[in-house]
């Protein structure tokens, strides 16, 4: 597996790709071919990687190895190794943040490690992984923020911005527009998430908070609270002692394990499988509520309509109220 910075060495040339850091892209990037006419090599795959994945230490601390068994003549460790050091002060340049840097990310541009700030991530550009106390601070138009891990931060996703796996202690701020949410691990939080924002796969004590407009959020484990959902939002598995309070619109719950909790799910939402201590206290509209067990609490009603009190024989009784009212149709 390549590791960066991989980079690809011939008797003259250096080279790596600003995209990627799989050799063989480099190699189809640059049109390079392994083998001459006689048959002899013609370059080498070679790997400079910091210590324990940390790319923000000095150049001077990272290791290099040849990756591959056969060797051109020409191949001298040595003297390539001091070429590709050469060459990975560019690659650091173009690659890396680094701690009390900051950056704007655009227009395809390709970041693989930000200890530092990145101000924007736009126009197809991509923030792999995020280390540290690295902070991201706006991702829109098809920006992608991929790994965030540490403390580190990234702060209102808009437009079609995609965030994908916050884990330890990261956190995601404010989604809005079409953004994406996906895989929040370890204490990870993601705090809003409004217009038709996704939020997918919190775990272990994650929290999701307020997810608006037709925002979805699903598997939330652990101790997990997701709260606030509204308009057309689904929420469907929440396990350990998760919570999720306030589905509005024709949002769904479905599944709350543990001692989940489910209050007030409203228009035509739907709660099923409330298990353990659960308690759904308020479901209207059409709401259905199936297999709330142990000592959990239900109420359910719909909004009631006068106007199907069409008949004499019709009856209407109300008991959501602290005293039932009868309704009893026209002659």
């Amino acid at each position: 597996m390549c590791e960066p910075a991989s980079m690809v060495v011939t008797k003259k040339q250096v080279f790596w790709s600003k995209i990627s850091d799989s050799h063989e892209d480099i190699i189809e990037e640059f049109g390079l071919k392994e083998q001459d006419v006689r048959g002899d090599y013609t370059f080498v795959r070679v790997e400079i990687v910091p210590p324990n994945g940390d790319y923000s230490l000095p150049p001077k601390k990272w290791k290099y190895k040849l990756d591959q068994d056969k060797k051109p003549k020409w191949y001298d460790t040595k003297a390539v190794e001091k070429r590709v050091r050469i060459a990975l002060t560019s690659w650091r340049k173009q690659k890396l943040i680094l701690p009390n840097q900051t950056k704007a990310v655009k227009d395809g541009e390709y970041i693989f490690a930000c200890y530092g700030t990145v101000e924007n991530v736009s126009g197809n550009g991509t923030v792999k992984n995020v280390y540290g106390n690295g902070t991201v601070e706006n991702v829109y138009g098809n920006g992608t923020v991929e790994n965030v891990y540490g403390n580190g931060t990234v702060k209102n996703v808009s437009d079609n911005g995609t965030v994908k796996n916050v884990s330890d202690n990261g956190t995601v701020e404010i989604v809005s527009g079409n953004g994406t949410v996906k895989n929040v691990y370890g204490n990870g939080t993601v705090e809003i998430v409004s217009g038709n924002g996704t939020v997918k796969n919190v775990s272990d004590n994650g929290t999701v908070k307020n997810v608006y407009g037709n925002g979805t959020v699903k598997i939330v484990y652990g101790n997990g609270t997701v709260k606030n959902v509204s308009d057309n939002g689904t929420v469907e598995i929440v396990y350990g002692n998760g919570t999720v309070k306030n589905v509005y619109g024709n949002g769904t719950v479905k599944n709350v394990y543990g001692n989940g909790t489910v209050k007030i799910v409203s228009g035509n939402g739907t709660v099923k499988n409330v298990s353990d201590n659960g308690t759904v206290e308020i479901v209207s509209g059409n709401g259905t509520v199936k297999k709330c067990k142990d000592e959990s609490t239900v109420i359910t009603y719909v909004k009631l309509d006068k106007g199907i009190l069409q008949s004499a024989n019709a009856v209407l009784i109300d008991r959501s109220g602290k005293k039932p009212k009868c309704y009893i149709g026209k002659y």
